[in-house]
């Protein structure tokens, strides 16, 4: 048996069991485990893509999403199941190409969040047989109306307005308290959704092509690595957009006089719980680097000593503050990066 077809029936395996699996899982309502399987599948099927000696392995599409439809009858569980096979086939599309890593987590970006889409609004056809958006937006208050009274119950049970008025002296009674909480609280996070939402689909489509260096590796297949070695390598752009977003939320955060949340602060918000996550990634790399230089190591251990203070200071908001400021580093090196190449080139062009 050829190795390549050893690869691919390992690799196709992997993939088809993760994905059945996953979607046995789902249907115990357990959100966590079935969503590290579908990046598995995702990352899996990937690297089949590359070893495949013929196109055989596609089968492994239909025979996962049908097992999935059997195991749960569920329109956006079964999508759920067909997400990391788009995910995959971008992801292998990208590496074939020896593209970036950073194009192929965009690409794994829009095939989840696709198909997502495309499986919630099937489902949602499916139980109320419109996509009105009038009813849509209703479903949606719905939801947070839900989430509202449970936190409302959680505070009151919790004793959270006689816990608060021994600290502070408070004008207002309890209920009126508790109501303005829920409410800020039900603002907020319909304000910053779409952060939430994008965020979490770059952090699932990042997993995702862990996933298929890590399949790459053991099926020892490291060719499918471009140049050896893929690393998240954002725009300088987007570096400056990371940092601009941070500073323009602290500035409004202390300055503004208005209400909390504007619409700049909003922005800047969702942003930032966009740029975060990609830029911790550079973050970490960079002090990663540091550290194994003799020259950069202490500046390395003041930063790591400035996040845990940050992490443990802070508390409960410590781990935010500190993946900002990994991610504000991580951020400012894409920027030195490209302005010390920019210097370069341009020391190159002038000695010729």
């Amino acid at each position: 048996m050829r190795e390549n077809t050893k690869k691919t029936i390992y690799l196709g395996a992997a993939a088809f069991v993760s994905s059945v699996l996953a979607s046995l899982i789902f249907s115990f309502g357990i959100p966590f485990l079935p969503t590290v399987l579908l990046c598995v599948t995702a990352g899996s099927f990937a690297a089949t893509s590359l070893v495949a000696p013929s196109k055989l392995y596609l089968l492994i599409i239909p025979a996962s999403i049908t097992c999935s439809f059997l195991i749960t009858f569920s329109a956006l569980m079964t999508a759920a199941s067909a997400a990391p096979f788009a995910a995959g086939i971008l992801i292998g599309i990208y590496a074939k190409g020896g593209k970036s890593k950073t194009g192929a987590v965009i690409m794994g970006d829009i095939a989840y969040g696709a198909i997502f889409a495309v499986g919630l609004a099937l489902a949602y056809f499916i139980a109320n047989k419109t996509l009105a958006l009038s009813a849509i937006a209703s479903t949606v208050n719905e939801f947070f109306d839900n989430i509202g009274n449970y936190l409302k119950n959680a505070l009151e049970n919790l004793n959270f307005y006689e816990m608060y008025s021994r600290i502070y002296e408070i004008t207002v009674d309890k209920e009126e308290f508790i109501s303005g909480i829920v409410k800020e609280v039900i603002f907020v996070s319909k304000a910053i959704s779409p952060g939430i939402i994008i965020s979490a689909l770059n952090i699932i489509s990042y997993v995702s092509v862990s996933f298929y260096i890590l399949a790459c590796k053991v099926s020892k297949t490291d060719i499918a690595i471009p140049n050896g070695k893929w690393v998240i390598f954002p725009k300088a752009a987007s570096a400056w957009m990371a940092i601009a977003s941070v500073l323009v939320f602290m500035a409004l955060s202390f300055f503004s006089t208005s209400d909390f949340f504007t619409a700049v602060q909003i922005g800047a918000l969702n942003m930032t719980i966009i740029l975060v996550p990609p830029f911790f990634v550079c973050g970490i790399n960079g002090l990663r680097g540091r550290m194994r230089s003799v020259r950069f190591k202490f500046q390395a251990i003041v930063m790591i000593v400035i996040a845990a203070g940050m992490l443990i200071i802070s508390f409960p908001m410590g781990p935010g503050y500190s993946a900002v400021f990994i991610s504000l580093v991580g951020a400012w090196d894409i920027i030195t990066f490209y302005r010390l190449n920019k210097q370069s080139k341009n020391n190159e062009e002038e000695s010729n």
